[in-house]
């Protein structure tokens, strides 16, 4: 019998706890960087992809976007969002629960030529880039843009920092960094052409590679 995916196993406490913490400061890290992408590309069609509990929605201005699908592993973390983020943005808001490791159900989910904007921070650490970055490819708009962060290794940092919320350590056996070069390379297998990246590095050491890509 096949495990259960480790995120189901954590709690949206957790989760948003330890994302949260001095030592980790990710949470207001990822809903800037969304917030970065909505303000640059200013997409009417979003896809986010790992949307946890909707950090980094609150950011969405209604008025700008049409589409807003939201998908993540762990439905306790959507009714989370729905809770949050339903009233203010109506209807344009669509919450799906998928694993999107399974190429058949990403591409279900992301109809081809459906976004212009596919958002997917700290996910491809906890999927096969080489699986999921042609259904992405096929769903961006002939103008859309992927934006995806990948967590660097830094001497010194663990890929999980320590945090008194223990819950997320069993997230460990799954998670895999990624290579910023590994990535390109799978990227450009799905038709995807890089348009521009940096390295961006929070306060407590950790970096981090942001990328823009487009349908080659």
């Amino acid at each position: 019998m096949t495990e259960p995916n480790p995120w189901l196993r954590v709690s949206a406490t957790d989760y948003e706890g330890h994302m949260a913490h001095p030592a980790v400061g990710q949470l207001g890290f990822l809903a800037d960087l969304f917030e970065e992408s909505l303000r640059t590309l200013r997409p009417r069609r979003i896809a986010l992809l790992g949307c946890a509990a909707g950090n980094g929605l609150e950011r969405v201005d209604p008025s700008g976007v049409a589409d807003l699908l939201g998908v993540d592993i762990n439905q306790d973390y959507l009714e989370l969002a729905e809770a949050r983020h339903r009233v203010r943005l109506g209807q344009r808001l669509r919450l799906r629960c998928a694993n999107l490791d399974d190429a058949d159900v990403a591409a279900a989910l992301l109809t081809p030529g459906s976004f212009d904007l596919v958002h997917a921070a700290l996910l491809f650490e906890y999927v096969t880039p080489a699986r999921l970055l042609p259904v992405l490819a096929r769903a961006l708009a002939p103008a859309g843009r992927l934006v995806a962060l990948l967590q660097l290794p830094v001497e010194g940092h663990g890929a999980i920092s320590v945090t008194p919320f223990t819950g997320v350590n069993v997230l460990e056996p799954l998670l895999r960094l990624v290579s910023p070069e590994a990535f390109a390379a799978a990227a450009a297998r799905a038709g995807l052409a890089l348009e521009r990246e940096e390295t961006r590095t929070l306060p407590v050491g950790k970096s981090f590679r942001l990328s823009h890509w487009r349908r080659a």
